[in-house]
């Protein structure tokens, strides 16, 4: 959570499609929702994980930024190649 404020960066779900919601200040009902988590046991859970998803996005980041182009290239090419074989090898005959 890396804003200055903390609530903003808590996506809880959150739909105003529901009778007499129409005027709800959605921000302020995440807000609140924030409020009341912070210290649960979800609430921790959660934020672990999201640190533990911004460190490895972070050290992708770094190791993309020591590729070459060259290197680029050349993982390109073989992704491409792979997605072509899956796509030649799926079966689209049966589907629900």
């Amino acid at each position: 959570m890396s804003s200055s404020q903390p609530a903003a960066d808590y996506h809880t779900v959150y739909t105003n499609a529901k009778a007499g919601m129409e005027g709800v200040d959605k921000a302020h009902v995440q807000k609140i929702v924030y409020e009341m988590s912070k210290g649960s046991k979800h609430f921790l859970n959660e934020q672990r994980k999201n640190a533990e998803t911004e460190a490895r996005i972070a050290r992708l980041k770094e190791q993309y930024a020591q590729l070459t182009d060259a290197e680029v290239a050349h993982h390109t090419k073989a992704m491409d190649a792979q997605i072509a074989m899956l796509e030649a090898s799926r079966d689209t005959s049966r589907v629900w």
